[in-house]
């Protein structure tokens, strides 16, 4: 006797909503993918003990997405997104769809999901800015880390993502700032959803459209987010054409899940072994030393320091930025 086999309705607003999503998906992965064909290096601003935790680990500290030292971060991308809904409500004059937007909103309130064990590492395409010097120098002692693709294994810097310990995936993805861009993504993505619930929400019975479209659309939301959100940010920041390594745990709680002290607070990260020497799809290349009162000391010393660490062919500069900023 075989197995009977199980079919399935490829109508079925489930279906639709999946296939909806899994498309926009695709297109936002392909095109940040198009933008890292080009790039030759990427630049990590950290403390001289972020530095030297970093070389002798072979590894970032991605920090949670709710963590990072621009708090509004995320505020901008809920505050964008939460107004789409708003002109999307306005734009159909659906029930069902209104009834789509305020359970949405309703949720943004109650973070949960995909979207928050999310956790970055941030890069700038600049190794030598004065606003990451600010930030990260203590008046004297920041460095930036230089990276580039690995010649050996370099089609993982442009491929869709790879593994980390069967943890979950890691991407590298380009920061967007344009404000137009963003409204773009966010209404392509919510224009196919409102079409599936007002075509499908008068034929149905109120439970079963909350069953089978509300709470599945809502859920897709999420999964969304996790992929824009990371990568909006407020134009005033495109200074910093900043690129950033996400990393998307497969499974709760996150077994590489790890803390550390900041101001006081306890942060969480994931360890991401990012740098050559065995699998890393990284190495280091060059390394800007910050602006501080012995420039040429500093420059020979962390050197050696690169050198003891066992990173070769490491060229080191300094900043050339005045002490003073």
């Amino acid at each position: 006797m075989t197995e009977q086999m199980l079919s399935y309705d490829p109508n079925a607003p489930d279906i639709v909503l999946h296939e909806h999503c899994q498309a926009v998906q695709h297109k936002f992965l392909t095109q940040h993918e198009k933008a890292l064909i080009d790039l030759e290096g990427l630049f990590h601003y950290t403390t001289a003990e972020g530095f030297q935790s970093i070389l002798s680990g072979r590894s970032f500290w991605a920090t949670h997405i709710s963590h990072l030292n621009d708090s509004s971060e995320l505020e901008y991308g809920c505050a964008l997104f939460v107004e789409r809904l708003s002109v999307l409500a306005n734009k159909w004059q659906n029930d069902f769809v209104t009834r789509f937007v305020d359970r949405t909103k309703e949720e943004l309130q109650f973070p949960s999901g995909l979207l928050f064990e999310t956790y970055v590492v941030c890069f700038c395409t600049d190794g030598n800015l004065l606003s990451q010097w600010r930030g990260y120098g203590s008046g004297g002692g920041g460095y930036s880390i230089g990276v580039s693709p690995c010649k050996t294994i370099d089609a993982q810097l442009g491929a869709d993502a790879f593994m980390l310990d069967e943890c979950g995936l890691v991407h590298l993805r380009q920061v967007i700032y344009d404000r137009l861009e963003q409204v773009e993504w966010f209404d392509e993505f919510l224009e196919g959803i409102a079409k599936v619930v007002a075509e499908r929400g008068p034929s149905m019975h109120w439970e079963e459209f909350r069953e089978n479209v509300l709470n599945y659309a809502t859920g897709r939301v999420q999964m969304m987010l996790a992929d824009f959100l990371p990568c909006f940010k407020s134009s005033e920041f495109s200074g910093e054409q900043e690129y950033r390594y996400i990393y998307f745990p497969h499974s709760r709680p996150i077994a590489n899940q790890e803390f550390r002290i900041s101001k006081g607070n306890f942060v969480p990260y994931v360890s991401l072994p990012l740098l050559a020497a065995q699998a890393g799809p990284l190495r280091v290349s060059r390394v800007y030393c910050g602006p501080t009162l012995n420039a040429e000391l500093t420059v020979q010393t962390v050197g050696q320091l690169i050198s003891s660490l066992g990173h070769d062919n490491v060229e080191v500069r300094k900043s050339g930025i005045p002490l003073r900023f």
